[in-house]
């Protein structure tokens, strides 16, 4: 059951992790008094809602900085989790942080999926990781165009082109 007390929660605890690292300079790497306990018994619509969140305060051009999004990884464990919404907000995140440890589940779900809600974001979000991300996209993208719908293949394609 999700509702408007679910919502603020989630989004209450994406500013916190927001407002820890505004300037994306990782200091702290966390919230205080931040646990695991904060997403206990939570959905996958509300961890999902978070991560919206937290991209959202984001903007894409402040990402969040490496050692936050370790932070969040060693007290959520967001990368366990198959929900595909999730996976993409985590993995979006984690390339703005410029975490070089992202290419290869990103290439694993860009390789197994082929909606362009997922697509297009983690292409863009690869091409602009610093250390390698663009180069990656495109070689990615080479091995998997195939099998993505012409309209998916032309998208991006001009998006890693621009």
């Amino acid at each position: 059951y999700y509702d408007g007390a679910s919502s603020a929660a989630s989004a209450d605890l994406a500013r916190k992790w927001h407002l820890c690292d505004v300037l994306g300079m990782g200091k702290p790497d966390r919230p205080e008094g931040a646990s695991a306990a904060d997403i206990e018994g939570w959905t996958s619509v509300q961890i999902d809602h978070f991560l919206l969140s937290l991209l959202e305060y984001r903007g894409g051009s402040h990402p969040l900085a490496l050692s936050v999004v370790a932070s969040l990884e060693e007290l959520y464990g967001l990368s366990k989790y198959k929900n595909s919404e999730i996976r993409c907000k985590w993995l979006q995140l984690r390339l703005g942080a410029g975490d070089k440890e992202a290419f290869e589940p990103t290439k694993e779900m860009l390789m197994s999926m082929g909606r362009m809600k997922f697509l297009r974001p983690l292409y863009r979000s690869l091409k602009m990781c610093k250390g390698g991300g663009k180069e990656f996209a495109k070689e990615t993208f080479a091995t998997a165009r195939g099998r993505y719908h012409p309209i998916a293949e032309k998208m991006v394609a001009a998006d890693l082109s621009a």
